[in-house]
């Protein structure tokens, strides 16, 4: 299992570092190596975790050290020698259940979701802001629900048709425009 910590963490000093870690039954110990920033954002945007000391323990997919690699490489980057041997020997052998790597799959999953949960509460937030700024444009009272329908609306502050939902449940008369939301 690979993966890199940030300077400061457990007793590592002021230096990123990238760890080895392997099997109890595996024949090669653990291994620790100081790496520069730049090479730590080189293993970090091919997707190497950043491990912090509060974290669980994840490993690099085999694809992101071998981009990782190959981006040191192309930008003709200085890593040591050793760091580059311990990589290679890993990915030479990963047996095939290792290389799946599953709690990476978990971690990027989870990181995924809980962006998407806050895009969605920042999207809802703001549709609500929207929804106040055009009743308050239409001169509604305070506490209308305003839905918006698929259809344009020039004249509307969203420039979609907005219906009152309490009062118009089906949403048949556009509060702007008047038109019917089932248009034919």
């Amino acid at each position: 299992m690979i993966y890199i910590t940030p300077p400061n963490s457990s007793s590592q000093g002021d230096s990123w570092h990238i760890y080895a870690e392997y099997s109890s039954d595996s024949p090669r110990t653990n291994k620790s190596f100081p790496i520069s920033d730049k090479i730590a954002r080189v293993f970090a945007d091919k997707g190497v975790p950043v491990v912090l000391p509060w974290n669980q323990s994840v490993g690099a997919t085999e694809e992101a050290l071998v981009e990782a690699l190959r981006e040191i490489a192309y930008q003709r980057l200085r890593v040591n020698s050793r760091v580059i041997k311990e990589i290679t020997y890993i990915i030479e052998h990963l047996t095939k259940e290792a290389k799946l790597l599953l709690p990476q799959i978990y971690w990027d999953c989870r990181k995924a979701w809980e962006g998407v949960q806050e895009a969605q509460s920042k999207y809802e937030a703001l549709h609500e802001e929207l929804m106040r700024y055009a009743a308050n444009k239409l001169g509604l009272p305070e506490g209308v629900v305003l839905v918006e329908g698929p259809y344009k609306c020039i004249k509307s502050p969203t420039l979609s048709c907005l219906y009152d939902h309490d009062e118009d449940r089906c949403h048949d008369e556009c509060l702007v425009c008047g038109e019917p939301e089932e248009r034919k």
